[in-house]
């Protein structure tokens, strides 16, 4: 019989040591950076875009404010280089004509007519010469034109009238008292008067007027007892719409203060003027119509 053999089969699952390992690339891509860098290009690409747009523009508006300044600049000589010569024609002619006219006023003026003249430089001047006339009324009757004088031109006579008295002022418009109410015991007095003299008012609101500047000035006076350390209020209003506030602090046991107001001729209507404590309360109102 045969002899049965054994068979050994053994599996080496180490890896081999000589076999060189395989070289692989392997790319790894920053996405993060990848797109901060595209934004920043872009940002940058839309700056110059639009600074290059601007300086075009910028560019476009100067030449163009250049050139309206220049055209007006030399609209402005013309024009003035035409009344220029418009004025060195009229003066001419007036020169022509007085010259003209004042020989035979000379000659046939009498001796009671006083002429005043001045001789003019020999040069050209342009400056008109003014003369001071005086003529009787006889000698004005007896002046004839000239015989070679072939147009009439009408004569301009300025009368010289006395110095009159500086122009009124606005006529005084008349300020009517329409109410005047206390509620309080310790107001004393309170008034709109037309001044205020040594803490006392003086003349009523019917005397007030404008002055030469067209102002016309109210004093609301008041006289307060047993108010010490408060505070008043001067509450001006113009037909129910108040236009100022006057703070005052009441330093005694009898305090006198005042408030005025400037008044202009088209401030027409109902005045009206509350004496008011810290808490807003009337103690005294004074209204007065304008």
């Amino acid at each position: 019989m045969n002899k049965l053999k054994k068979l050994t089969i053994r599996i080496n699952f180490r890896a081999e040591k000589d076999r060189a390992p395989e070289n692989k690339k392997r790319y790894h891509y920053h996405w993060g950076r990848i797109t901060g860098i595209s934004l920043a290009a872009v940002v940058t690409i839309a700056s110059l875009l639009s600074a290059g747009s601007y300086y075009l523009n910028q560019e476009k508006i100067d030449s163009e404010y250049v050139k309206s300044v220049t055209d007006k600049n030399i609209a402005y000589q013309d024009q003035s280089s035409l009344k220029k010569e418009a004025v060195l024609a009229a003066l001419q002619k007036e020169s022509q004509l007085t010259a003209t006219a004042l020989p035979a006023v000379e000659n046939s003026l009498p001796k009671t007519a006083k002429i005043e003249s001045k001789k003019t430089p020999s040069g050209p001047s342009n400056e008109s010469l003014i003369q001071a006339v005086e003529i009787s009324p006889s000698a004005v009757r007896t002046v004839k034109p000239a015989a070679t004088e072939t147009k009439t031109i009408p004569a301009e006579i300025t009368l010289i009238k006395p110095a009159v008295s500086e122009k009124k002022s606005i006529s005084e418009r008349l300020f009517t008292q329409s109410l005047k109410k206390s509620f309080s015991d310790n107001v004393i007095r309170f008034v709109i008067s037309q001044a205020v003299e040594g803490n006392e008012p003086i003349g009523t609101i019917d005397k007030v007027h404008f002055d030469s500047n067209n102002i016309a000035t109210v004093y609301a006076y008041s006289d307060v007892n047993g108010l010490k350390d408060q505070t008043l209020y001067y509450q001006w209003s113009l037909n129910g719409k108040n236009i100022a506030k006057i703070k005052v602090e009441v330093g005694a046991n009898r305090w006198r203060s005042y408030s005025s107001k400037f008044i202009q001729p088209d401030m027409h209507g109902e005045w009206k003027v509350e004496l008011q404590n810290h808490t807003g309360e009337n103690l005294a109102i004074n209204q007065f119509s304008y």
